[in-house]
């Protein structure tokens, strides 16, 4: 198991780059608080069991490139920028989305998480921008 902030959060961008949801999920604590502030339906809050549910729930992985991993004057906490790479699925062309993610690291496990994801891109390169914009206008 990674043990420091910046070891966990390249294992759980791995994860997610590989597929391996059942495993990213499995680094988060019993009582981590994950805040998303960009989420499609609006800033959302939700705790351990139900994140790890969510992480589970994901089904389709996506190649990263240049990840850069920031370790904080905090000991506990590490600042990940990566990009996701996709296909255009009508021209076959790369679609780049930038992300953020800024952890808290206790005993391994991540206790807080506060993710900056391009949710509508991530839709677009992953098949599911139609099912999204149906959620969205309600």
């Amino acid at each position: 198991m990674a043990d420091t902030p910046s070891e966990v959060v390249g294992q759980l961008i791995e994860c997610f780059a590989t597929g391996r949801f059942a495993d990213a999920a499995e680094l988060y604590s019993d009582d981590c608080v994950v805040f998303a502030p960009l989420a499609p339906d609006g800033p959302m809050l939700f705790g351990g069991a139900e994140a790890r549910a969510l992480v589970k729930a994901c089904h389709t992985a996506l190649p990263v490139r240049d990840l850069t991993i920031r370790t904080t004057p905090d000991p506990e906490v590490a600042i990940a920028e990566w990009d996701y790479v996709g296909r255009n699925p009508d021209t076959g062309q790369d679609v780049v989305t930038g992300n953020l993610l800024i952890v808290r690291v206790r005993d391994g496990r991540i206790v807080s998480e506060r993710p900056y994801l391009d949710h509508v891109t991530r839709a677009f390169i992953t098949g599911g921008l139609n099912p999204l914009l149906e959620a969205l206008n309600g």
